[in-house]
């Protein structure tokens, strides 16, 4: 009862002026839903999970590892989550376990917080990445600008839902979306302005 009172007091404030934005992280079984999500500087972060998982941040190292070394400053939920605030997540990857599931089950996710300025008056310029071709077949490719390379890229459905993550490791990067049914999607690329490029699937 506390914990839905908490939630509904959260998505209160988040909708009032001047206050950030409050991303919730659920559960599905084993899997944490979403396990990327990409939020601004200023966010926060409503773990709604159940009473037998439990979110820690580790490092990229013990993340990969399906570990659960609790990072140094990190942050961490109670079994049955709770919410991380702004204060603990700074610009950046940051890498979460499930502390219960992740040896087992391999239950572990990824936030990213961008610096990304809202701006009323002026667009983000588009001008540092590409794609084509567009609509696409099988495979998408990913032109990014050296500004960009580094970032992470999430591909989901017109309802949000997440089907491809990765990152923008070099100038082009190449995505195989043959499994895809055909319609619209959306890429979001977590640099500095958040940029969401429309996909058209064949």
């Amino acid at each position: 009862m506390k914990k839905n009172l908490l939630f509904t007091l959260l998505l209160f404030s988040a909708s009032l002026p001047g206050f950030s934005t409050t991303h919730t992280i659920s559960n599905s079984s084993m899997v944490f839903n979403p396990s990327t999500i990409i939020i601004d500087v200023g966010d926060e972060i409503f773990f709604d999970i159940s009473q037998y998982h439990q979110a820690r941040e580790v490092s990229a190292d013990t993340w990969n590892a399906d570990q659960d070394t609790p990072l140094a400053g990190g942050f961490q939920t109670p079994f049955d989550g709770g919410l991380v605030t702004a204060s603990q997540l700074e610009e950046g990857n940051h890498y979460f376990v499930c502390t219960a599931h992740v040896e087992s089950d391999g239950m572990k996710g990824i936030i990213f917080v961008v610096d990304s300025p809202n701006s009323i008056s002026e667009k983000p310029v588009l001008a540092s990445i590409s794609i084509y071709p567009n609509p696409v077949n099988d495979i998408l490719s990913i032109r990014a600008g050296g500004d960009i390379i580094g970032s992470a890229y999430i591909l989901t459905d017109m309802n949000g839902r997440q089907l491809l993550n990765g990152k923008l490791f070099t100038d082009l990067t190449s995505i195989d979306i043959s499994q895809l049914a055909a319609g619209v999607y959306l890429l979001q690329i977590a640099d500095k302005n958040k940029q969401t490029l429309r996909v058209e699937k064949k």
